[in-house]
């Protein structure tokens, strides 16, 4: 039977109560000049009591500051509003966005292009191991998403030869996703980030037995229950 993603938060939280470090405050001091000069930084995420947040202040002179608490590692996604209306597809421009793995620290965050998810953070190793495995993973579906179309599309026609062949490119691709998630997990199975790994893994489409032999090579701190 397949995990919910509701118990990955629940494990995520028994973690938490044996390690308080991840309890805490967090502040993220930001430069996104190379950006914008002006606009609103919205940051969504789950707060330290567990309860959906989202935070907006405005960028002065490319200047922001965020801060908040957390009890656990969670994971904040960080939005630019530009002063000009933004509409249609621009609205869920990945360039606009950037995902950080919040902690109780101090974070230093500066953009080096003109788009948000060009941003370098100080402050933290662990968001620094995340950038790279979700950059990694950010890659390879994007480079499944116009064989989703395509397969959605073909579908649609009842375009069998052509389904099947869009089908065997997918099949090749989410055995790459599975080969990537079983390597991190397996060579860091202490780390948080392994723990997002399996559980951004877990998704409807995806069949329940290698999600749980990637939950199992698991640290058993991770999945503690209280």
């Amino acid at each position: 039977m397949k995990i919910s993603i509701i118990a990955i938060f629940l494990l995520i939280c028994c973690q938490v109560k044996a390690q308080s470090k991840y309890n805490g405050s967090f502040t993220i001091s930001g430069d996104v000049s190379k950006v914008c000069k002006t606009g609103l930084m919205t940051m969504a995420y789950a707060n330290a009591n567990g309860k959906p947040k989202r935070d907006t202040v405005k960028i002065e002179n490319g200047k922001f500051k965020l801060s908040g608490e957390v009890s656990e590692p969670v994971v904040a996604i960080l939005k630019i509003k530009l002063p000009q209306a933004t509409v249609g597809p621009a609205l869920y421009d990945p360039k606009n966005m950037y995902r950080i793995l919040l902690e109780p620290i101090d974070y230093k965050l500066s953009t080096t292009g003109e788009s948000l998810n060009t941003a370098i953070v100080k402050g933290s190793q662990i968001q620094q191991e995340y950038t790279r495995y979700f950059q990694s993973l950010q890659k390879l579906h994007y480079e499944m998403r116009p064989y989703n179309m395509q397969a959605q599309a073909f579908e649609k026609q009842m375009d069998v030869s052509n389904f099947i062949n869009v089908r065997k490119k997918l099949d090749s691709l989410d055995e790459m996703e599975r080969a990537m998630v079983d390597s991190y997990v397996s060579a860091n199975p202490h780390s948080p980030v392994s723990l997002f790994a399996v559980d951004d893994y877990n998704r409807p489409i995806m069949s329940p037995k290698p999600f749980k032999s990637f939950f199992d090579k698991l640290d058993p701190e991770l999945k503690k229950q209280a």
